[in-house]
């Protein structure tokens, strides 16, 4: 009987010990946004309308100033200014003293982690907890919500790439995943990338229960893969700084932004989701995997990967790279055909709680190549099926060691 006493009171130990560990681990930030200064939302698990706000009296003259109030981190608050400034046009100036700003942005500690949208305020708070001055990447999120950017999952289009559990939310945490329709917010032609770093993590507003059972609130259609890809908080997509570009780096004139829309006629012809770069309108940004002047070409691999450039037909074919280089594995089919692929055996050396650009291989077979691709991060063997929006698939695969392994097949596809 004290036997079984002991292993009774060993199991509740135990389960009070998972929760509270996983309490610590997968603690969940709870900030807002303030939108149309009467509206908030809870960030870092939010939403709206669509992409970036064009509406030209929220928009940022240059430089912007800002003053970091302490404790907020000034280093980490430089650290997200500098990745701004390095990939956009965006020139921020920081001032020493806040009775010298009269307008600008003003970092302070707050119980939230929280932004405006746009610029709706001569002096405009962003308030961060200290789980968010701590990330550079998280103060990066609210600085984008200053900018314009507004949160991916609430797109228009979502609902062709997300399921939003609405059954585990309460009426506060369903206004959070509404869409709202507004000819002020537009997407560039960008298709959805579940990598942005405007997108919430997939048990964002979910109760304690529900992410310990592993009931997500948001639920990739694509692949169950893109789970993991949500909420990062490591790095800017490429999209992400391409409709900051657009906006506020227009330039060489490629978009219309009185419309909203790109110019029919824009140069220069930039292909695969590039875009004109401000610093020299005769060029073009590009994407992950791709280079040139109009990022036709395909960065150059590895010569330990041996041939990468594959012709796909009716024959089903298999490749295996393994070990420690890097390649980029280029698939075309004629014209208008498809490619089927699929993910045999995966082993990436890294596995986190989510899978970023950096770590991971990386599968581009969508039409926007400037959305970040299916990004694969540890161990696989439950094969993935993938089928190409157009004739090419690009594939890197970053091997860092000898444990490094990918393997998949593909063939041609109507």
């Amino acid at each position: 009987m004290k036997s079984i006493i002991c292993i009774y009171i060993s199991i509740i130990i135990l389960f009070i010990l998972i929760i509270k560990h996983w309490i610590i681990n997968k603690k969940v930030l709870r900030g807002h946004i303030i939108v149309n200064n009467d509206i908030s939302f809870t960030d870092d698990h939010i939403n709206f309308k669509r992409e970036i706000l064009i509406y030209k009296q929220y928009l940022w003259d240059f430089p912007i100033n800002y003053y970091v109030m302490p404790p907020v981190s000034r280093e980490n608050v430089r650290t997200a200014i500098s990745e701004i400034e390095k990939n956009t046009c965006v020139k921020f100036e920081e001032v020493n003293d806040i009775t010298t700003l009269k307008e600008g942005l003003v970092f302070e500690k707050g119980g939230s982690c929280s932004s405006y949208v746009g610029h709706v305020s001569k002096l405009q708070r962003i308030f961060l907890r200290s789980e968010c001055y701590e990330n550079p990447y998280k103060i990066l999120h609210e600085i984008g919500h200053a900018l314009g950017l507004v949160h991916e999952h609430s797109r228009i289009g979502r609902d062709k790439f997300i399921t939003i559990d609405f059954l585990q939310l309460n009426d506060r945490g369903k206004r959070n995943f509404e869409i709202r329709n507004s000819p002020h917010y537009v997407n560039y032609s960008t298709t959805y990338d579940y990598a942005s770093i405007m997108h919430y993590g997939q048990y964002a507003f979910s109760s304690r229960w529900y992410r310990l059972i592993g009931r997500p609130v948001i639920i990739p259609k694509l692949d169950h893969q893109y789970s993991r890809m949500m909420g990062q908080r490591k790095m800017v997509a490429f999209n992400d700084f391409k409709k900051i570009n657009l906006l506020y780096c227009n330039a060489c004139g490629w978009v219309n932004n009185d419309a909203g829309q790109l110019n029919p006629n824009r140069q220069p012809s930039c292909s695969y989701g590039g875009y004109a770069d401000f610093r020299n309108c005769s060029k073009c940004i590009c994407p992950t995997g791709y280079t040139g002047k109009l990022c036709r070409d395909i960065i150059s691999s590895d010569p330990e990967c041996g041939n990468t450039i594959f012709e796909v037909n009716k024959t089903e074919i298999r490749l295996t790279f393994e070990d420690k280089k890097n390649c980029y594995i280029s698939l075309k089919a004629n014209k208008p055909k498809k490619i089927d692929m699929d993910i045999v055996n995966v082993n990436a050396p890294y596995d986190r709680d989510t899978c970023t650009e950096d770590i991971a291989y990386q599968i581009k077979y969508r039409r926007d190549r400037g959305a970040t691709g299916l990004l694969l991060c540890g161990y696989h063997q439950i094969p993935i099926r993938l089928k190409s929006e157009t004739s090419s698939i690009l594939i890197h695969y970053k091997g860092v060691d000898s444990f490094s392994l990918l393997i998949f097949q593909y063939k041609e596809a109507d």
